[in-house]
C-alpha cells in the first residue's frame, strides 16, 4: 500500500509514504517525492522489485516501538510524552517552573525544576515522588539537565550555580565539576567522560574523570544545548546563529538544519530524524535532508528541553489530560 502511494498526485501523501517506507524498511532506492514523474517512476520500479523479492520473508522492526519523546513546555509549565509518531499519550502540568525531564527504563521520569531544595524530582508511572535531590544540599535555582546513570546516579547541571554534579540515591556528591559559566546540558559518556554545554561561554567541554579537559568546541552562538551521538558526531543547538548543526571529530558541519526562531534544544531519533525545539514555535520533527516531516507539538515553550525515553515512559497510570494525536499526515493505521 505505501509502495502504490508512491505514485500518487499529491506530494503530501508521497512524502508521507516515503518517510514511512524509510522507518520501516531502512531504504530509499532514489525517491523523492518532488521528483519529476519519470524520474519517480524509476525509483519506484527499484522498490517493487524489492518488495517482490522481500515480502515473503519481511517482518517489522521491534526497535521502532522501543523508545518516545518527553517535551518539556517551561512556559506552560507542562510535560508531555509523545510517540515517535506524534501521538500525545499523556501531558502533566506542574505548578513549578521546570526546564528539563528525562524517562526511565521503568517507566518513571525525573524531572529539573527552576528552583527550591527539591530542584530535581523522580516520579512514578502513578504520577508520585519516589526520590528527590534534596539530601545533596547543593544549588537551590534552576537545573537545566539531568540524567540517570547506569550505576544508579543522578547526574545534575545546576546550571546558575555554575557546576555539574553527579549524586547517589542518598545525596552523596561523588564527582563535580565546578567553575562553569552557566551549564545547560550534561551527558556521561561510555567511556566514563563527561560532556558539558556552557551557555555564557559558547563552548562545548569533554572532560575526564579528574576534570581535565580532554575536547572543546568554542565560538558557538546561543548554545542551548548539545549532545555527543553515538557515531561520535556531536549536535548542537546554536539558537542565536538559528540552526542545528552535526559535526564530526574534526570540527567538520557534516548536517545542518536551519530554525527562523532559533533552536533551544535537540536530540536525535534511533531511527535517524531529529526533533527540534524551535522557540516559541514547538517541537518539529525534521528528515536527515533537513526538511520538515511533522510538527510533534505545538507550544510557546522557550528553553524546554526534549529527550529520547524508553516507551515505558509513554505507558503511565496517571489520568490522561490530552489523548489526541498530533496534526500528523500519516497513513491510516499509525499513530
Amino acid at each position: 500500500t505505501l509502495i502504490k502511494l508512491l505514485s500518487y498526485e499529491n506530494p503530501k501523501s508521497c512524502y508521507t509514504a516515503e518517510y514511512a517506507l524509510r522507518r520501516l524498511t531502512g531504504k530509499n532506492f532514489g525517491y523523492r517525492s518532488n521528483d519529476k514523474p519519470a524520474k519517480r517512476a524509476k525509483a519506484i520500479e527499484r522498490w517493487q522489485q524489492w518488495w517482490q523479492k522481500n515480502q515473503a520473508s519481511f517482518t517489522f522492526s521491534k526497535k521502532l516501538d522501543q523508545f518516545g519523546i518527553l517535551i518539556c513546555d517551561e512556559t506552560g509549565r507542562k510535560l508531555t510524552a509523545v510517540s515517535t509518531d506524534g501521538h500525545v499519550f499523556w501531558s502533566r502540568k506542574f505548578k513549578r517552573l521546570f526546564i528539563c525531564a528525562t524517562g526511565l527504563p521503568n517507566g518513571n521520569y525525573l524531572v529539573g525544576f527552576d528552583k527550591g531544595p527539591k530542584n530535581v524530582v523522580e516520579y512514578d508511572r502513578a504520577g508520585k515522588e519516589v526520590w528527590n535531590n534534596e539530601k545533596a544540599g547543593l544549588g537551590k535555582k534552576a537545573t537545566y539537565d539531568v540524567q540517570r546513570l547506569a550505576n544508579g546516579n543522578t547526574l545534575i547541571a545546576y546550571t546558575h550555580e555554575g557546576y555539574v554534579s553527579e549524586i547517589t540515591p542518598a545525596g552523596k556528591v561523588v564527582w563535580q565539576k565546578k567553575n562553569l559559566k552557566m551549564p545547560v546540558a550534561a551527558q556521561r559518556l561510555d567511556n566514563g567522560n563527561t560532556f558539558i554545554s556552557e551557555l555564557n561561554r559558547g563552548r562545548i567541554i569533554e572532560v575526564d574523570r579528574k576534570g581535565k579537559i580532554v575536547w572543546s568546541r568554542i565560538g558557538l552562538r546561543g548554545l542551548y544545548d548539545a549532545a555527543k551521538l553515538a557515531n561520535g558526531n556531536v549536535l548542537i543547538a546554536e539558537s542565536s546563529a538559528r540552526r542545528v548543526i552535526e559535526v564530526n571529530v574534526a570540527e567538520e558541519i557534516v548536517w545542518q538544519c536551519n530554525c527562523t526562531n532559533g533552536a533551544t534544544s535537540v536530540c536525535r531519533l534511533p531511527d535517524g530524524t531529529t526533533a527540534i525545539r524551535v522557540r516559541g514555535r514547538g517541537v518539529i520533527l525534521v528528515d536527515r535532508n533537513g526538511r520538515k516531516i511533522y510538527q510533534l507539538v505545538e507550544d510557546k515553550g522557550s528553553i524546554g528541553r526534549i529527550r529520547v525515553v524508553p516507551v515505558a515512559v509513554l505507558k503511565q497510570k496517571q489520568p490522561t489530560t490530552n489523548t489526541k494525536p498530533a496534526n500528523i499526515p500519516l497513513p491510516a493505521g499509525r499513530g
